[in-house]
């Protein structure tokens, strides 16, 4: 299954499913489509997913859930670990609440004085900070790395929701290009089809309709150029109409040749409607 049902049945994020897979508790099969690798999810990594999500919310570490996973019969010592932790925590806890308890707030002018009266409580105490390793998401940048990846999404979103506005364009040009040709005479029922085929394959991210249509539009700019030539070796001048139709026409489809070649924003919209995000 793709990314975004495993994200509705675990309640988990795309990024904390990838930091899960990142870390290799939870191994999807690869597999190819349209030129790209992705990640297939069975019902036993969604079912991993769960009981990874459940163990942490528990206050398991990443390193704790890996050594249970390949060495089920260490699953006791684990705990036992834990739960000596989680009764050092108590008891720090405890004493930090008591201080609080006894501490008068409004008295408190600065943070030198906060800390002096809680000296007595944070001298055995250790600080979190010594331990930290600065290469992980777990350490003092781990907010900025978010703030960072927050708008990096933020961005993203706004790119796709871009790239889908210019997709419904192009397909609209391609539907008033088959009206067009019911006043022209040139209506073709197995043309009409093919193009609305075509529209449909590129919204839902077929990667080489994309290529295909751009290739056609400028085939097609090519043929207007032939046409214009044609016209004007006639040695007649040429209406205004003309000049206008030729400009509008060349223009729409220059436009779709080269937001479908070139486009970031449609380039990101297809890839997620490709992955099923």
């Amino acid at each position: 299954m793709k990314m975004k049902e495993v994200c509705d049945k675990t309640g988990l994020t795309e990024r904390a499913v990838r930091f899960y897979v990142a870390k290799g508790l939870v191994s999807p099969e690869m597999v190819v489509r349209n030129d790209r690798e992705y990640r297939e999810y069975s019902r036993e990594d969604v079912q991993a997913l769960r009981d990874i999500s459940d163990l942490r919310k528990l206050s398991f570490s990443i390193e704790e859930i890996l050594t249970m996973q390949r060495s089920p019969e260490q699953i006791a010592q684990v705990l036992s670990v834990r739960r000596a932790a989680l009764r050092e925590e108590a008891r720090e806890r405890e004493a930090i609440l008591s201080s609080l308890s006894r501490m008068d707030g409004g008295s408190v002018r600065s943070v030198h004085q906060l800390a002096e009266q809680f000296r007595s409580v944070s001298a055995s105490l250790p600080n979190p900070d010594i331990a930290l390793h600065f290469d992980r998401l777990e350490d003092l940048e781990a907010e900025e790395k978010e703030k960072a990846y927050q708008a990096f999404l933020e961005r993203q979103r706004r790119l796709s929701e871009r790239g889908e506005k210019l997709v419904i364009g192009v397909i609209a040009a391609q539907v008033v290009s088959i009206v067009l040709t019911l006043f022209t005479g040139s209506f073709s029922l197995l043309g009409a089809g093919l193009t609305v085929a075509c529209c449909v394959a590129l919204y839902r991210g077929v990667s080489w309709v994309r290529y295909a249509m751009a290739v056609l539009n400028l085939i097609t700019l090519i043929l207007y150029l032939v046409l214009l030539v044609e016209a004007l070796s006639l040695g007649q001048p040429l209406p205004f109409w003309f000049w206008l139709l030729f400009a509008a026409l060349f223009g729409v489809v220059a436009a779709q040749c080269g937001l479908l070649f070139f486009s970031r924003a449609v380039t990101e919209f297809l890839y997620g409607q490709s992955a099923g995000r």
